[in-house]
């Protein structure tokens, strides 16, 4: 079966929530509702990339996410992510960007990470107040 599914709002809102609470309870900044725009990978964006991606309202870029979460919304998953800014992008922070940026970023949030994940899960419960199991309505061809 083909479909087309509707990602105008890819995540599952109720995991959306938990993890807001999640990052609320933990005293962690966020950024709710960002936009993110996938690239393909593996490789860094271009400062003219990046300079589009802005214009067109991204607020986070990167090379996860897609096709994750269309799978993810195929098979009427509950899906959530959290994203970690490791570097301010081509032509941005005016350095030269490396792997080694990301991976010190990494290191840096990793007890953090875990933190979130751990709050996140303990806030679960069975009962998933959303729609994604209606996600597939209206999607096959």
């Amino acid at each position: 079966m083909v479909v087309h599914i509707d990602v105008s709002y890819p995540f599952c809102p109720y995991m959306q929530s938990i993890l807001r609470n999640s990052f609320k309870e933990l005293g962690f900044s966020y950024k709710d509702n960002a936009t993110y725009v996938a690239t393909e990978g593996p490789r860094l964006e271009t400062s003219a990339e990046i300079k589009a991606m802005a214009n067109l309202g991204a607020d986070i870029v990167g090379m996860t996410l897609v096709p994750e979460i269309v799978l993810a919304r195929e098979l009427a998953m509950h899906f959530v992510s959290v994203s970690i800014v490791t570097n301010l992008a081509a032509g941005i922070s005016g350095d030269r960007l490396t792997s080694d940026e990301v991976i010190e970023m990494m290191h840096q949030k990793n007890e953090d990470i875990k933190k979130v994940v751990l709050k996140f899960v303990e806030n679960l419960n069975e009962n998933f107040n959303c729609n994604c199991k209606e996600v597939l309505e209206g999607a096959a061809i």
